[in-house]
């Protein structure tokens, strides 16, 4: 048992030192060009770079479905997933216990 428990570890030191040199890139996307209805929305921001910032910090923990969209006025609204129930995106928001709010947008 000593020898499984020294294998898992060495396994999860690699994982972790992989993900760390994963190269993140954020794109800031348009609202008038999602297909979807709802949001959810983890922060708001006036200056695009604080908004990429929390998203960086989301990909980094493991949120892959963070995106930094431009609501086309004066604000970058960092959202974890776009989607087209409100249903799906309550589940996902219960689910995943994040800070923040669902938005609907069409």
């Amino acid at each position: 048992t000593d020898n499984s428990t020294i294998a898992i570890g060495v396994k999860t030191d690699s994982l972790v030192e992989k993900r760390q040199n994963i190269s993140l890139k954020v794109d800031v996307l348009s609202l008038e060009n999602l297909n979807a209805k709802y949001l959810i929305v983890i922060g708001a921001f006036k200056e695009k770079n604080n908004a990429i910032g929390l998203c960086l910090q989301m990909l980094k923990n493991g949120y892959k479905d963070c995106h930094v969209i431009y609501n086309g006025t004066s604000l970058y609204w960092v959202t974890y997933n776009s989607y087209h129930s409100k249903k799906s995106a309550l589940n996902d928001f219960n689910n995943l216990k994040l800070d923040g709010w669902i938005k609907r947008i069409k």
